[in-house]
This record gives structure tokens, sequence and C-alpha cells, in this order.
């Protein structure tokens, strides 16, 4: 069940992803800038989506790899 479970938190965080990536080059196309009296670039505090989507399908990765190594050991 654990392994189910890590495969299909790891394929919604590569969806997540892409479309987050997706989503942070559209708003760097348009020129996107916040409505306060700085502008900020939107697409900069944007780039936090997909860099934790990227570190959240790392750590699914890990989840199943150590799920397979300690599946030998006999340990729960």
């Amino acid at each position: 069940m654990a392994y189910i479970s890590n495969v299909c938190g790891f394929v919604f965080s590569l969806i997540f992803t892409i479309y987050s990536v997706e989503h942070v080059f559209n708003t760097y196309e348009l020129g996107t800038t916040s409505s306060s009296l700085l502008r900020i670039p939107m697409y900069l505090p944007e780039m936090f989506l997909p860099i934790g989507g990227l570190l959240l399908c790392f750590a699914f990765i890990l989840q199943i790899v150590d799920g397979e190594a300690q599946k030998g050991d006999g340990h729960l």
C-alpha cells in the first residue's frame, strides 16, 4: 500500500511540476507584474512552485527506492 501511495504522490508531483513550469513561462512571457508600487515581476515568486514540485518528486523517488530497499529487511 505504501508503494502505491508513493507512486501516486510522485505522479501528482510530476504533473504539478510540469504545469507550474508552464505557468511560470506564461507569466514571464506576458510580463505580469505585481500591483504594488514595486512592480515585482510575478514569475520570480512563482518560481517557488516548480522548485517545490521538483523537491517533492525527489522526495517521493527516495521513498519509493527506500521502500524497495527495506523489503528484504523484514521491517515494516
